[in-house]
Protein backbone atom coordinates (compact mmCIF):
# COMPACT_ATOMS: atom_id res chain seq x y z
CA UNK A 1 0.00 0.00 0.00
CA UNK A 2 2.82 2.42 0.84
CA UNK A 3 4.50 1.71 -2.50
CA UNK A 4 1.26 2.42 -4.31
CA UNK A 5 0.87 5.79 -2.60
CA UNK A 6 4.52 6.67 -3.29
CA UNK A 7 4.18 5.60 -6.91
CA UNK A 8 0.97 7.58 -7.34
CA UNK A 9 2.60 10.64 -5.77
CA UNK A 10 5.56 10.32 -8.15
CA UNK A 11 3.34 10.02 -11.20
CA UNK A 12 1.22 12.95 -9.99
CA UNK A 13 4.41 14.99 -9.54
CA UNK A 14 5.52 14.14 -13.08
CA UNK A 15 2.09 15.08 -14.40
CA UNK A 16 2.22 18.43 -12.62
CA UNK A 17 5.70 19.07 -13.99
CA UNK A 18 4.50 18.29 -17.50
CA UNK A 19 1.54 20.63 -17.05
CA UNK A 20 3.75 23.44 -15.77
CA UNK A 21 6.24 22.91 -18.60
CA UNK A 22 3.40 23.02 -21.13
CA UNK A 23 1.92 26.19 -19.65
CA UNK A 24 5.30 27.92 -19.47
CA UNK A 25 6.30 26.78 -22.94
CA UNK A 26 3.10 28.13 -24.47
CA UNK A 27 3.40 31.52 -22.85
CA UNK A 28 7.13 31.98 -22.48
CA UNK A 29 8.70 29.14 -24.51
CA UNK A 30 12.17 30.03 -23.28
CA UNK A 31 14.04 29.75 -20.86
CA UNK A 32 12.00 26.79 -19.65
CA UNK A 33 14.61 24.36 -20.95
CA UNK A 34 17.29 26.12 -18.91
CA UNK A 35 15.60 24.65 -15.86
CA UNK A 36 15.55 20.86 -15.57
CA UNK A 37 12.02 19.46 -15.52
CA UNK A 38 12.62 17.30 -12.43
CA UNK A 39 13.35 20.40 -10.36
CA UNK A 40 10.85 22.80 -11.87
CA UNK A 41 8.12 22.69 -9.24
CA UNK A 42 10.51 22.85 -6.29
CA UNK A 43 12.47 25.71 -7.80
CA UNK A 44 9.49 27.83 -8.72
CA UNK A 45 9.01 28.99 -5.12
CA UNK A 46 12.69 29.75 -4.62
CA UNK A 47 13.77 33.23 -3.65
CA UNK A 48 17.45 32.46 -4.21
CA UNK A 49 19.37 35.00 -6.28
CA UNK A 50 22.86 34.73 -7.67
CA UNK A 51 25.79 37.05 -7.25
CA UNK A 52 25.56 39.84 -9.81
CA UNK A 53 29.30 39.79 -10.44
CA UNK A 54 28.78 37.57 -13.50
CA UNK A 55 26.27 40.01 -14.93
CA UNK A 56 28.62 42.91 -14.23
CA UNK A 57 31.53 41.09 -15.86
CA UNK A 58 29.35 40.26 -18.87
CA UNK A 59 28.51 43.95 -19.21
CA UNK A 60 32.15 44.99 -18.79
CA UNK A 61 33.40 42.60 -21.48
CA UNK A 62 30.57 43.57 -23.81
CA UNK A 63 31.65 47.20 -23.59
CA UNK A 64 35.27 46.10 -24.18
CA UNK A 65 34.18 44.21 -27.33
CA UNK A 66 35.78 41.02 -26.00
CA UNK A 67 33.82 38.20 -27.64
CA UNK A 68 35.74 35.39 -25.92
CA UNK A 69 35.12 36.78 -22.42
CA UNK A 70 31.50 37.73 -23.20
CA UNK A 71 30.84 34.18 -24.44
CA UNK A 72 32.53 32.72 -21.37
CA UNK A 73 30.44 34.86 -18.98
CA UNK A 74 27.27 33.97 -20.86
CA UNK A 75 28.08 30.26 -20.52
CA UNK A 76 28.75 30.73 -16.81
CA UNK A 77 25.44 32.55 -16.32
CA UNK A 78 23.49 29.82 -18.14
CA UNK A 79 25.28 27.08 -16.21
CA UNK A 80 24.52 28.84 -12.94
CA UNK A 81 20.84 29.05 -13.91
CA UNK A 82 20.78 25.36 -14.78
CA UNK A 83 22.57 24.18 -11.65
CA UNK A 84 21.27 26.64 -9.06
CA UNK A 85 17.99 26.74 -7.22
CA UNK A 86 16.57 29.72 -9.12
CA UNK A 87 12.94 30.12 -10.10
CA UNK A 88 11.81 30.24 -13.71
CA UNK A 89 10.75 33.87 -13.34
CA UNK A 90 14.09 34.86 -11.87
CA UNK A 91 16.00 33.16 -14.72
CA UNK A 92 13.70 34.74 -17.28
CA UNK A 93 14.24 38.21 -15.78
CA UNK A 94 18.02 37.75 -15.76
CA UNK A 95 18.08 36.63 -19.39
CA UNK A 96 15.82 39.52 -20.33
CA UNK A 97 18.23 41.86 -18.51
CA UNK A 98 21.13 40.50 -20.58
CA UNK A 99 19.20 40.93 -23.83
CA UNK A 100 18.20 44.46 -22.79
CA UNK A 101 21.83 45.32 -22.01
CA UNK A 102 22.87 44.17 -25.44
CA UNK A 103 19.97 45.92 -27.15
CA UNK A 104 20.91 49.20 -25.44
CA UNK A 105 24.57 48.66 -26.35
CA UNK A 106 23.66 48.22 -30.02
CA UNK A 107 21.30 51.20 -29.99
CA UNK A 108 23.78 53.51 -28.22
CA UNK A 109 26.51 52.70 -30.75
CA UNK A 110 24.17 52.99 -33.74
CA UNK A 111 24.87 49.42 -34.84
CA UNK A 112 22.54 47.89 -37.42
CA UNK A 113 22.33 44.12 -37.24
CA UNK A 114 21.34 42.47 -40.52
CA UNK A 115 20.50 39.18 -38.82
CA UNK A 116 17.56 40.76 -36.99
CA UNK A 117 15.49 40.83 -40.21
CA UNK A 118 13.43 43.85 -39.12
CA UNK A 119 12.73 42.26 -35.73
CA UNK A 120 13.92 43.61 -32.43
CA UNK A 121 16.42 41.71 -30.31
CA UNK A 122 13.62 41.06 -27.80
CA UNK A 123 11.28 39.69 -30.47
CA UNK A 124 13.89 37.17 -31.58
CA UNK A 125 14.70 36.32 -27.95
CA UNK A 126 11.08 35.39 -27.30
CA UNK A 127 11.10 32.95 -30.24
CA UNK A 128 13.94 30.83 -28.83
CA UNK A 129 13.20 27.46 -27.30
CA UNK A 130 16.33 26.36 -25.46
CA UNK A 131 19.39 27.54 -23.60
CA UNK A 132 21.57 26.18 -26.40
CA UNK A 133 19.60 28.09 -29.03
CA UNK A 134 19.80 31.23 -26.91
CA UNK A 135 23.55 30.95 -26.46
CA UNK A 136 24.20 30.28 -30.15
CA UNK A 137 21.90 33.09 -31.30
CA UNK A 138 23.16 35.60 -28.76
CA UNK A 139 26.86 34.97 -29.38
CA UNK A 140 26.28 35.37 -33.13
CA UNK A 141 24.51 38.69 -32.56
CA UNK A 142 27.31 39.93 -30.33
CA UNK A 143 29.90 38.82 -32.87
CA UNK A 144 27.99 40.64 -35.62
CA UNK A 145 27.93 43.81 -33.50
CA UNK A 146 31.67 43.58 -32.81
CA UNK A 147 32.39 43.01 -36.51
CA UNK A 148 30.29 46.06 -37.39
CA UNK A 149 32.45 48.16 -35.06
CA UNK A 150 35.61 46.98 -36.83
CA UNK A 151 34.42 48.45 -40.17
Amino acid sequence: MVNTIHSTTDSLKISLQDIIRTIFSKFHRFPITVIGSSELIEREHSSVVFDNSLMEEFSKYLKMNNLEKVSDKLQQILKQMQNGNYSYNYCYRKLTDIVTQFSEYVRDLGIELRSLDSMTVHQQFHQLESAEAFEEWFVKLIQEAFNYLKL
